[in-house]
């Protein structure tokens, strides 16, 4: 679960952000949340990307935030009049005068990214703990009548004693993307998504696991998100 906090007085633009996060993640509401910060509680664990736009307490925020000892959230300030600040404080500082929406949903894919590059997926296999970096999966498929699923990376696959749905929900929603009921695929890994065939291809791998009422919501995403071109 990804938590969206915004921080914008101007109704209009607290919809278009709203749009995009909704772009993004294709309408799958129940991976992420947004709130207004006035309405926010920082009660739990949950990654966080803060969008800033308010001018008189921009930086503050970003301080207060820092000082409390979340350097884990990605801040993204948008403003009119740029403010020199510490480039570790926040992840980037968009113009609202310049190609906001853009920008903007360049940076959200980045801050999501970033969220999600140092998580691994942990289980065991043969009296043994791994630890697969979530940049190295290709994707997942659940073994035909059986409570295993195989997990394919470049150089090696994996089958372990756990449903897809359990390993759904220990992945990062902004990466990887359930596209049949028996098959995930990380978003970022894709090479290209064939529509006319149906087939997702990796570096060195491929599946054709795509529900039909799935294929409209992926084609949408790698396209928002450019992966494929």
């Amino acid at each position: 679960m990804i938590e969206f906090v915004i921080d914008e007085e101007n109704e209009e633009l607290n919809q278009s952000y709203q749009m995009m996060i909704l772009g993004i993640f294709g309408y799958r509401e129940e991976e992420f949340k947004i709130y207004n910060l006035n309405d926010f509680k920082q009660d739990n664990c949950n990654s966080k990307i803060y969008i800033l736009s308010n001018p008189n307490q921009n930086l503050q925020i970003a301080e207060q935030i820092r000082k409390s000892g979340d350097w884990h959230s990605q801040i993204i300030i948008v403003g009119t009049k740029y403010i020199k600040h510490n480039k570790l404080l926040i992840l980037d500082w968009i113009d609202k005068n310049d190609t906001l929406k853009e920008k903007l949903k360049s940076a959200i894919n980045t801050a999501c990214q970033i969220i999600s590059r140092k998580k691994t997926l942990s289980f065991m296999l043969n009296s043994e703990i791994y630890k697969i970096p979530f940049k190295d999966i290709l994707y997942i498929e659940k073994v035909n009548n059986q409570n295993y699923c195989t997990i394919y990376t470049n150089d090696d696959t994996y089958i372990i004693n756990n449903t897809i749905r359990s390993l759904e929900d220990k992945l990062s929603k902004c990466c990887f993307m359930k596209t049949h009921r028996s098959c995930i695929v990380n978003l970022n890994n894709i090479r290209s998504y064939n529509l006319t065939n149906n087939k997702i291809t990796f570096d060195n791998q491929e599946t054709d696991l795509i529900s039909r009422d799935r294929r409209k919501l992926l084609k949408e995403h790698l396209i928002s998100t450019k992966i494929n071109k």
